[in-house]
């Protein structure tokens, strides 16, 4: 592959975004399923290195006028971080890849950022229902791999569910359906077939349906929950300490269920949850029973809103 042909995939990168556990890791799987398709583990990449960019937004009230725009000029710093992320993703590619897929759940809170840096890059945004991305949120803070990135209080589980899914929706809208497509998870697992073939559609990738079915079931659940899940590629320093096929360490896999949460949760920290997320729940099309399902077909970059919603407690 030429070194040209490498960067026309680099910069025109399929980035998985949404709120902590609400299912990106397994939708990255599905879709480096395809052979054609590359990726790795998270990198944050965007998180760590668009806040620089910030400062020249800022405005003439700055305090004392530091930062780097004393140093750097806007265009040239931007190229300089886009020839890191390809130097980054670089060694992720090989002969045959058609599409990078990076998958880091936080980059929703970046989108346009990064739209300015890689105007060619596309989002999928998997929505989860804040419930259950809150108690899969307090459960990840009482083990060792997740204390220290979340917190085991509700409302701050809600919080971080709201900031990234409203985020992510409103550069959506300005970005339109061929950069950003929404998937919901509770629609994935009812039926995962023809919302994979839309994601395969939306990348660019054409998925005969024997591979298409292959894919879906090696990515179950159960059997991913088995093995610690389908390894990632790895380059860098843990690559070489021999760590390249780390597994997802215990607790990352919990029960696979859409309405767990129903169970996990107590009455107050349920209804808790929905007071402070029930606006945008319902914008995607929940409502205080749960999802309320679309139609697997559809392909515009938002759900409608449901047609029959059940009445909630007052809140």
């Amino acid at each position: 592959m030429s070194c040209c042909n490498q960067n026309e995939i680099l910069d025109r990168p399929v980035l998985v975004v949404g709120a902590p556990r609400s299912g990106t890791t397994w939708v990255q799987r599905l879709l480096l399923g395809h052979p054609s398709v590359r990726g790795g583990q998270e990198s944050s990449f965007f998180t760590l290195f668009t806040p620089p960019l910030q400062v020249f937004n800022s405005n003439g009230s700055r305090h004392r006028f530091t930062g780097l725009d004393n140093y750097w000029k806007a265009d040239a710093l931007r190229e300089e971080i886009k020839s890191l992320w390809r130097k980054t993703m670089q060694p992720m590619l090989k002969e045959d890849t058609r599409v990078l897929v990076e998958k880091s759940p936080d980059h929703a809170l970046c989108m346009e950022d990064i739209h300015a840096l890689l105007p060619q890059a596309k989002f999928i945004h998997v929505i989860r229902d804040s419930r259950a991305v809150s108690a899969s949120l307090i459960a990840a803070s009482k083990e060792q791999w997740g204390r220290g990135w979340t917190s085991g209080k509700p409302i701050d589980a809600a919080e971080r569910w709201r900031r990234s899914v409203r985020a992510a929706r409103s550069a959506g809208q300005k970005l339109g359906p061929q950069l950003y497509q929404e998937f919901f998870y509770e629609d994935l697992m009812s039926d995962p077939l023809p919302h994979v073939r839309r994601m395969f559609t939306f990348i660019g990738v054409d998925v005969p349906d024997a591979d298409l079915a292959r894919i879906v079931e090696e990515q179950k659940f159960e059997k991913q929950k088995a093995t610690g899940g389908t390894p990632f590629a790895r380059a860098g320093e843990l690559a070489q300490k021999g760590l390249a096929s780390i597994k997802e360490p215990a607790g990352f896999f919990r029960k696979g269920q859409t309405d767990g949460w129903k169970q996990e949760l107590n009455f107050w920290q349920k209804l808790m949850i929905w007071r402070y997320t029930r606006k945008l729940m319902r914008e995607c099309g929940y409502d205080y029973n749960g999802r309320v399902m679309q139609n697997p077909q559809r392909n515009s970059n938002t759900s409608s809103a449901p047609t029959n919603p059940v009445t909630a407690p007052v809140a």
